[in-house]
């Protein structure tokens, strides 16, 4: 067998052919266009060692050609060990070395993002899973380059600034059967949060005459917090009181 292949896919054909030469008692090639007493005519291909129940299929038989049997697109259904014997009648059989077919890895069902909402006020978690998919590779998230939202196990946070999106993909790990497998980008709203409770610290009578500085506590937000006052000979200028 001067030209085989050695490794392949189970179910899928040989990445390469297989050609068989052959020679006369002189060494010469001995082709299917020579005389009657030397025609070869038909090679035939049939399984000598190979796994259980498993068949060959492609090309079974070949003509030669100049002196050579081209078999091409031979598939071995099952993973495991073949042997190919190659016959003619009137001439030595030949046995192929050992080919080794693996499982082929296939691609899995579409893979999609489930989450608990497409929307979030900032600082807000959201619940990531998925449905879909063939394999049993543990599934990560991940978020576009460059956003601030944060991905800790299946637990989306919402750290990018209100009014923009956060982009998130979900990622199924290939095993010996399958292949990796990753969902569509699904895009995340996020919103303003509601601030925590504001409490006015400072105290709550004033004499006369006098002013008071006005102090709090509570609220999430960095800006300026803006009094008001309402009532009698009131009035307040940024965070004064005066009475």
């Amino acid at each position: 067998v001067p030209t085989q292949p050695t490794t392949g896919s189970a179910g899928v054909a040989l990445a390469s052919d297989i050609k068989i030469g052959s020679k006369d008692f002189y060494g010469y090639a001995v082709a299917s266009e020579n005389t009657t007493s030397n025609n070869i005519g038909t090679v035939t291909a049939a399984l000598a060692t190979s796994p259980n129940g498993s068949t060959l299929s492609g090309t079974t038989s070949a003509t030669v050609s100049s002196g050579v049997a081209t078999f091409s697109n031979v598939i071995g259904d099952l993973a495991g060990d073949y042997t190919i014997t190659f016959s003619a009648t009137g001439y030595t059989s030949v046995t192929s070395s050992t080919i080794s077919l693996t499982v082929a890895k296939v691609a899995q069902t579409t893979l999609v993002l489930v989450t608990t909402s497409q929307t979030g006020p900032y600082k807000s978690t959201i619940s990531l899973s998925t449905s879909g998919g063939d394999g049993t590779g543990a599934v990560t998230y991940a978020v576009g380059a460059g956003e601030n939202c944060t991905i800790s196990g299946s637990t989306l946070t919402l750290a990018s600034n209100a009014g923009t999106t956060c982009a998130v993909t979900a990622t199924m790990a290939g095993n010996a059967n399958y292949n990796a497998v990753s969902s569509t980008s699904t895009s995340i709203t996020i919103s303003r949060a509601t601030q925590s409770t504001i409490s006015v610290t400072s105290s709550a009578n004033v004499t006369w005459g006098t002013n008071l500085t006005l102090t709090y506590s509570g609220g999430d937000s960095t800006a300026t917090a803006v009094w008001s006052a309402t009532g009698i000979n009131c009035s307040v200028s940024g965070n004064t009181l005066s009475s």
